[in-house]
């Protein structure tokens, strides 16, 4: 399933955003 994926994917993503 790609849901969890997702779901892991977007919180990088705004883990990134953090860091920037």
């Amino acid at each position: 399933r790609g849901e969890e994926m997702g779901k892991d994917y977007n919180e990088a993503i705004e883990s990134l955003k953090k860091l920037l």
